[in-house]
């Protein structure tokens, strides 16, 4: 299942040999991409990872487990999917919610981002699976809000101002190459 159309959540679904689940907005914007190469230069043409099977959002009832399916617009990406099990209390997340893993703010949507986070925060729901970072309950919002508000606070015009910045800020996150990522799409800039 594709959530969204960030490539490291696309490229290796070919290697499953499986359907490849996702919303027709996310279908649509992984053909947008077109081909791509991997982290190491191998191509990766856009017709092995085409979702073959479109997710309509709802509930449906899937081996007796109950699924739901959102359409959640804005934040980390333009469109992606959240899945609730609210039988088991269950929230994905995925690229909306990073625990103790710096994010991505290349879509340059923090004030949307941030009514998400406040939005999603239901305590019946007491496993939340991010798509970046461990498995975590309800404080993982409080937290993915803070470091959102001190995103938008350290973020200026200069990329590698704001990488040093936020770093300072939570030195114990994983993965500092996302912000990389995001200076690329906000600013043009490669890491050095």
């Amino acid at each position: 299942m594709v959530t969204h159309d960030h490539p490291d959540h696309y490229h290796g679904a070919a290697s499953f040999n499986a359907p490849i689940h996702a919303l027709a907005v996310v279908r649509d914007q992984m053909a947008g991409r077109g081909d791509l190469q991997d982290l190491n230069g191998v191509p990766v043409p856009a017709a092995e990872v085409a979702p073959t099977d479109l997710i309509t959002p709802g509930t449906e009832v899937i081996d007796g487990v109950t699924f739901v399916f959102e359409t959640v617009s804005g934040g980390e990406t333009s469109d992606q999917l959240l899945i609730r099990l609210p039988e088991q209390g269950v929230l994905v997340a995925q690229d909306l919610v990073y625990h103790h893993t710096h994010a991505f703010v290349g879509n340059n949507d923090i004030a949307r981002w941030q009514v998400i986070l406040q939005e999603l925060a239901d305590p019946s729901y007491d496993t939340v699976l991010p798509g970046h970072g461990l498995p975590a309950g309800q404080a993982v919002f409080a937290e993915m809000a803070a470091y959102l508000e001190a995103a938008g606070e350290l973020l200026g015009d200069d990329g590698e101002a704001y990488k040093q910045a936020i770093i300072e800020r939570y030195p114990d996150y994983a993965a500092p190459f996302v912000i990389d990522i995001g200076n690329f799409y906000l600013f043009g800039t490669r890491p050095a």
